[in-house]
């Protein structure tokens, strides 16, 4: 317990108001330089606000094959991609049954056209009902391609 008292006997008096701090004639200290750190670094810079946004950001996507401004080529809606896949890659699957089955063409084409209806995209329906109707068009004719 000696040892504490002799510790702890200084005294510190508080800290006066602010207004009552010297007035210090030197430069204001500011907080010290970042280093760069291990690892990795940050994928996108950080851009200065005369800038401008990134090149990416600066237009608006829009998909090469319907010409919809709500997705692009690689993020196709789900119900199109499965589908009669804006790239095409399952319209040929779609266009082979459409033509071997025994049910009529335009039946199946209905179909189609019905589960794309459900869809309030706008872009998604007129690209189904085109789809569609080429469908019709190429197993009428017996186009396979």
């Amino acid at each position: 317990m000696k040892a504490f008292k002799l510790t702890y006997r200084g005294y510190i008096s508080p800290m006066p108001n602010l207004s009552m701090w010297p007035d210090v004639e030197e430069a204001p200290l500011e907080p010290p330089k970042r280093r760069n750190t291990v690892g990795k670094p940050k994928k996108n810079r950080r851009r200065k606000p005369d800038e401008g946004l990134a090149p990416s950001k600066s237009f608006t996507k829009h998909c090469k094959s319907c010409g919809s401004y709500r997705h692009n080529k690689r993020t196709v809606p789900r119900l199109i991609n499965n589908h009669l896949g804006c790239r095409g890659t399952n319209l040929k699957k779609l266009r082979k049954t459409v033509t071997d089955s025994n049910a009529p063409v335009q039946e199946k084409a209905l179909d189609v056209l019905i589960a794309f209806l459900k869809v309030t995209d706008a872009d998604v329906v007129r690209y189904a009902k085109e789809v569609c109707d080429a469908i019709v068009e190429n197993a009428l004719r017996g186009d396979r391609k």
